[in-house]
């Protein structure tokens, strides 16, 4: 009876810890908006595009293991990338709507795209979970 109970308290207290609101972002993430995604690579200036999803497992470890890791929001930061984060939560977002309509992506997220300069019409794509080296790699 005893360890039942400890289990049942073990697994109520690890899902009250998933659900309770996540820390503050240290990366300014701009809220997905394809004018403002259109006029930073007009400017010749790098974009990430986070594509998430509230109910995406795998998103919420790659912003644990690499979103909330301060060397990265301090190379973003130094290399003047703009950070989008698009939610995709809902079918009719427009950040779901452009992920395959505009991207050609058919709705998988986690899905990171890398508009480059002078090469914004062949995003590189990092999909999954993935390190901060990767992504280090991707955008050098």
């Amino acid at each position: 009876k005893w360890l039942i109970r400890g289990a049942a308290v073990v697994l109520a207290v690890v899902s009250g810890l998933w659900l309770l609101p996540e820390k503050k972002d240290i990366i300014d993430w701009r809220d997905y908006d394809r004018e403002l995604i259109q006029k930073a690579v007009a400017d010749n200036r790098t974009v990430l595009i986070k594509f998430t999803a509230d109910w995406c497992t795998n998103c919420k470890i790659l912003e644990s293991r690499v979103f909330r890791d301060p060397e990265v929001a301090d190379f973003l930061k130094d290399k003047n990338i703009l950070p989008v984060k698009a939610d995709t939560t809902l079918a009719d977002f427009p950040a779901s709507i452009d992920l395959h309509g505009v991207y050609g992506i058919p709705g998988t997220v986690p899905m990171t795209l890398l508009l480059l300069p002078g090469r914004a019409d062949d995003p590189v794509r990092l999909s999954g979970i993935y390190d901060k080296q990767e992504l280090f790699e991707a955008i050098k």
